[in-house]
């Protein structure tokens, strides 16, 4: 499960406590999926095999089990996905800045292949068309806005020096 972090306030109404609990449930039925579907699928065909239990899951024929275990199969395929999904759009601290810690994720994977030998010409072209030094520096001027002094002006140099990376990754014509 991912790692929550709360961001708003500890002191909250009930509706963001009741938003943090739901999203608690559905992660755990989310990562819970894969289990239930297996003890579905063992239920099923215990039940099928041994012909007890109600009588809408006795299958009587191999094919109809097998559909059925396929059905369960491609149910959880969509439910566990679809529940992270729902919990990720109803998570109250998710969208705090923690998706730079993905962008992170994927600048350090570019870097990782260039290690490896991914072609240097593509990764600044594309560097360049991602407009990410000037992204960043309109993200740390935000940031600027309501800082004090002494951090306003940090940031606004960082700024100055991303909007700086950005003019040398410009084609040259």
């Amino acid at each position: 499960m991912a790692q929550h972090v709360p961001t708003a306030p500890a002191r909250v109404g009930r509706a963001i406590t009741a938003r943090r609990w739901t999203v608690s449930v559905l992660h755990v039925l989310a990562e819970a999926t894969d289990n239930l579907t297996v003890a579905a699928a063992a239920s099923l065909a215990a039940t099928s095999m041994f012909e007890f239990g109600p009588q809408w899951a006795q299958l009587t024929s191999a094919f109809d089990l097998t559909l059925a275990l396929l059905a369960l199969y491609g149910a959880a395929r969509l439910i566990g996905p679809g529940l992270t999904g729902l919990a990720n759009t109803m998570d109250p601290d998710l969208h705090d800045g923690h998706d730079l810690r993905e962008a992170a994720r994927l600048i350090n994977q570019t870097w990782q292949d260039l290690t490896a030998g991914a072609d240097r010409d593509d990764v600044l072209r594309n560097l360049h068309i991602a407009t990410l030094p000037e992204q960043l520096a309109g993200l740390l001027e935000e940031l600027a806005k309501e800082e004090p002094e002494d951090t306003k002006v940090r940031l606004w140099d960082a700024a100055d020096q991303l909007r700086a990376v950005a003019r040398t990754l410009t084609p040259q014509q």
